[in-house]
């Protein structure tokens, strides 16, 4: 469909001029560093199998932990995790190794020391006893003056993957202040996998973590500031409505730590910065990560001292150590890595810094978790030319502020119609002019490209996507019927044997069929068509599915649910079809008694009025600002994250843009998988579970799987959008609905007067 969109308003020509005095030429832009601090990589000499864990101070220069791993070591220590074996290294203050002083450390797996020199304190993983020859992970432990004082366990209902106590490559803080220990251990460092337990003197401290919709905490670390022990944490607040949640506050806070606590407390100091992770502190100041920068607080007061992502550090890297040096330098130790921090004003020297080239700023906002990979993307990359910075915004307002005066270049966002404005207000670049090379052919998916395309030309691409659609057993679509609108198929959604409405939320469905907006706002005539029978009909099928409690007795007992939704992330399987003719046939190819136990699924769009194919939901996509001094940067950026930054992107939650990158992922399930081999002495309903479990590996691969998944996505032809201003006054309203608290009728002539004023303002 052709989008027309209006000239620039009045008011954002006012606000362009206004940003054209502010903004200075991007060529000047941190052409000297404006941080206290500036940054070189240290070269202590590791191989691809050493890993530096912790670093310390000492009178001939300095003793690093390293951490070695070699080929074959998970045959006797596990796989749980990545296993090192630690040793201390000494090197001269120019970190020249002294190899004939190498030595063991204390426990066989050292992952951090206390700060404090002058304290032989030290969080260790010792191997538990072996089953059949192999160690059964690791048991963390306490060490003091050389001597085990605690070993650490995770209870067992604050662990919520198998294995917390046992895992390898935990990154933890140890302190002691007064007769108290304080220890914790931190496994992971982003929102996929995040486990963090507390220890006073060895002992598990309870941590309110709440349901959800209540405060969450995540630990950071601990500092001790002058002699008072604390925890770093950060604190979120959120209200949560089905798929909705809303961040009310997000802050960082000082928890009091004391010998006698049993809970960590909920009260404490507030900072004016959000941590991220990596807490440390030398017994006066503190100090932490937000994001890819380091911070410093004296407990009131926060600065900030170096981004340290042109480095190569990101939001999910390990941070594992910050120790200052005698003479004001501070070490930091990350992804195994060692970064020698000095001051600006006393520098002097020939290092590295992110202040001898230009900034280039990526503003992240609505971005749906993907940070983490935006700012991994941006810690690889390695440019002559400039430097990447990346700066999220919690507010959509700041982010235009920014746009307009020249701070931000590149924009990463999930929110799709926030860039479709910036595309009518003429801010973004086109594609095609900033990295032609994305739009040779075979480079990206081409007909994913082509639904981004307003008035022909392209101004955001998504990095990651999934294709989207419905799913019917085969059974209820015999007669080969197809749905032509989307009313139709709510009347068939609504039919009793499929338990698709008893199985369903009431916001879930209103999430799943209406969020592809176009279906319901005319972009060239800039009105809205929520009063419409179609959106009525889908908001009264909403009504009728299932609350909480009635959820909860669906899944009480065992039911079949013949309907699914399709999010391609994988091949489709040899029971997935885009027939029903092939799917019948797939059937009627098993004995007549087996065909009820066979699942048969028969894929689709969605209906609708505006499309003919499947839907497609984009993660992160990536617009550039319309600046002539930064468009050739960016669009090299672009280029290589899209065509170069590939080898092991696509994961099993979403597939890459890139077409090869697709394709190999894709050809790896041809081959098929080796089938389980199953011993005639094993009793008969073990056998019959490995035979079930061979016939779900038989579906993963073949060619005739790969060909109709690629014919499958490439009849996927527009985008979904999910949290944005109309998505969020739709769900509102729906929601009232609803509850009872207005009618079928009022709440389509709600959304529809919200819309169209929004659409209204917008111009």
């Amino acid at each position: 469909m052709k989008h027309t969109f209006q000239r620039i308003t009045a008011l954002a020509l006012v606000l362009l001029l206004t940003a054209s005095l502010l903004t200075s030429c991007f060529e000047s832009q941190s052409a000297i560093s404006r941080d206290p601090y500036v940054a070189r990589t240290i070269d202590l000499g590791l191989t691809e199998d050493e890993m530096l864990m912790d670093i310390a101070e000492t009178k001939e220069g300095f003793r690093a932990t390293v951490g070695v791993t070699y080929d074959g070591i998970e045959a006797e220590y596990g796989s749980n995790g990545t296993p090192y074996l630690t040793e201390y290294r000494y090197y001269d203050t120019d970190y020249r190794e002294i190899p004939e002083m190498r030595e063991a450390t204390v426990a066989p797996y050292q992952v951090t020391a206390c700060a404090d020199p002058a304290l032989d304190l030290v969080l260790g993983g010792v191997p538990k006893e072996k089953t059949e020859g192999v160690y059964e992970g690791v048991q963390y432990t306490v060490f003091l003056d050389g001597q085990p004082v605690s070993e650490l366990s995770v209870p067992w209902e604050l662990s919520y993957t198998d294995g917390d106590a046992n895992r390898y490559g935990a990154m933890g803080y140890v302190m002691q202040c007064g007769d108290a220990i304080y220890t914790g251990i931190r496994f992971g460092n982003d929102s996929i996998y995040d486990a963090w337990y507390v220890y006073v003197n060895g002992y598990n401290i309870s941590i309110n973590y709440g349901d959800i919709g209540d405060p969450q905490y995540t630990l950071c670390g601990f500092m001790d500031l002058g002699g008072k022990p604390y925890a770093l944490v950060k604190l979120v607040e959120t209200e949560v409505d089905a798929q909705v949640v809303n961040v009310i506050r997000e802050i960082g806070r000082l928890v009091p730590l004391t010998p006698k606590m049993a809970e960590l407390p909920m009260e404490g100091i507030d900072l004016d910065v959000i941590p991220t992770g990596g807490a440390f502190s030398d017994g006066e100041t503190g100090y932490f990560f937000c994001e890819t920068e380091l911070w410093r607080t004296d407990g009131t007061n926060c600065e900030k001292l170096i981004d340290l992502l042109p480095f190569g550090v990101s939001i999910i890297s390990e941070l594992r150590a910050v120790r200052l040096l005698s003479d004001g330098r501070i070490l930091v130790a990350a992804d195994g890595k060692l970064f020698e921090l000095t001051e600006s004003s006393v520098a002097g020297h020939t290092g590295e810094t992110a202040g001898q080239k230009p900034a280039l700023t990526i503003g992240v906002i609505n971005d749906s978790g993907a940070i983490g990979n935006i700012t991994l993307a941006a810690a690889k990359y390695q440019s002559d030319q400039v430097t990447l910075t990346v700066k999220q915004y919690r507010d959509k307002s700041k982010l235009n502020l920014a746009i307009l005066s020249g701070e931000v270049d590149i924009i990463a966002t999930d929110d799709l119609f926030l860039l479709r404005n910036y595309v009518k207000q003429e801010l973004l670049a086109p594609l095609e002019e900033v990295s032609p090379e994305l739009f040779e052919e075979g480079v990206l998916i081409e007909n994913v490209v082509d639904a981004t395309r307003i008035d022909g030309l392209c101004y955001y691409l998504p990095r990651r996507i999934n294709v989207e659609g419905e799913g019917i057993d085969a059974r209820f679509l015999e007669s080969g019927q197809m749905f032509e609108t989307r009313k139709e198929y709510c009347d068939f959604l609504a039919q009793d044997e499929l338990n698709f409405l008893a199985s369903t939320r009431k916001p879930d469905v209103l999430m799943w069929l209406a969020q592809d907006i176009d279906e319901w706002i005319d972009w060239e005539a800039n009105t809205a068509r929520f009063d419409g029978e179609e959106f009525k009909a889908l908001l009264e099928l909403c009504g009728k599915a299932a609350t909480e409690e009635e959820i909860d007795i669906f899944y009480s007992t065992p039911q079949k649910q013949y309907h699914s939704f399709l999010i391609l992330q994988d091949t489709l399987q040899s029971n997935q079809f885009s027939s029903v003719d092939d799917a019948m046939a797939y059937l009627e190819s098993f004995p007549e008694e087996q065909r009820d136990s066979k699942w048969c699924w028969v894929y689709f769009p969605l209906p609708s009025s505006v499309y003919d194919g499947y839907a497609i939901s984009g993660s992160p996509f990536y617009a550039v600002v319309n600046r002539d001094e930064s468009r050739e940067a960016a669009g090299d950026f672009l280029r290589w994250h899209f065509m170069d930054d590939v080898d092991g992107f696509t994961d099993h939650v979403s597939f890459s843009i890139n077409r090869e990158e697709v394709d190999r992922y894709f050809r790896r399930n041809i081959d098929g998988v080796e089938q389980l081999e199953i011993d005639p002495s094993l009793p008969v309903h073990v056998q019959n579970a490995l035979e079930e479990m061979n016939e779900t590996l038989n579906m993963k691969g073949g060619v005739k799987q790969y060909v109709q998944t690629w014919e499958l996505i490439q009849k996927a032809d527009h985008f979904n959008y999910f949290r944005n201003a109309v998505y969020d006054v739709m769900h509102e309203e729906a929601n009232r609905y609803f509850r009872g608290e207005i009618s079928l009728d009022q709440a389509a002539d709600y959304i529809q007067n919200r819309v169209s004023i929004f659409l209204a303002e917008q111009g």
